[in-house]
């Protein structure tokens, strides 16, 4: 209990409280409650399929996903990646606070082949809800990094179908994401902007985001501070 904003609540409604010797009642009393620091996890999820393998785009590519590592050191917040190309998908960082450690993995991804999606989504969707069950004060946020256009099944024989089934079961969850479409054929969209849908996302061209946007906006707030409540 909060000793002494019960006893400011108790005197705001009876100044005479102390002198006529008056006693509490439910609504005076208060209690501390402490909120701590928030820390966010950074789960990238990067296509280095065949169809990111054009040289220019994916070492752009690799910048874009830098600037995020730096974001994530800055804030102090724990970073993981996961990349997906041939036949499967793997983690190729786990959760770590090693900008470092991700530089260097970064530095050596391996590229081409098929685009399984749907199994990269599927790493991030069970590493984060792994991390949550740890700290339940994490926020992660799934950043996915791909021209959307899956060609590698999961769970049955149609690719798409299970890349919206892992992305649907990611919004169901409550987990943060943000799609990053690399996509240049304007002319054939991919599958990019309906993932964003069903995972309930901000969705942003990779020009856009290379451009300078930035995760600011969608990392959690660092603030720590000691508030009162009632019961009620």
């Amino acid at each position: 209990m909060a000793l002494d904003a019960t006893l400011r609540a108790a005197l705001q409604r009876n100044p005479d409280l102390v002198r006529t010797g008056g006693r509490l009642i439910a609504d005076d009393l208060r209690y501390k409650r402490r909120v701590g620091k928030t820390q966010a996890l950074l789960l990238l999820v990067v296509d280095a399929s065949g169809s990111m393998s054009a040289q220019r785009r994916m070492a752009a590519a690799k910048q874009l996903v830098l600037s995020f590592l730096v974001q994530a050191y800055q804030r102090r917040d724990r970073v993981g990646m996961i990349v997906f190309h041939g036949a499967q998908a793997r983690v190729l960082l786990p959760p770590t606070n090693s900008v470092a450690l991700a530089r260097k993995k970064l530095q050596v991804l391996p590229t081409g082949g098929k685009t399984p999606l749907a199994h990269g989504l599927y790493l991030a969707y069970r590493l984060a809800r792994r991390e949550l069950r740890r700290q339940q004060s994490l926020t992660p946020l799934i950043v996915v990094i791909s021209d959307g256009n899956p060609n590698v099944p999961c769970f049955s024989a149609d690719a798409k179908a299970d890349a919206l089934r892992v992305a649907k079961a990611i919004a169901r969850r409550g987990l943060p994401a943000l799609f990053v479409d690399t996509n240049t054929n304007f002319m054939e969209h991919g599958l990019g902007l309906a993932l964003a849908k069903a995972m309930r996302c901000p969705y942003e061209r990779f020009e856009t985001i290379a451009a300078g946007l930035g995760l600011g906006h969608l990392l959690p707030s660092r603030k720590q501070e000691l508030f009162y409540w009632s019961p009620e």
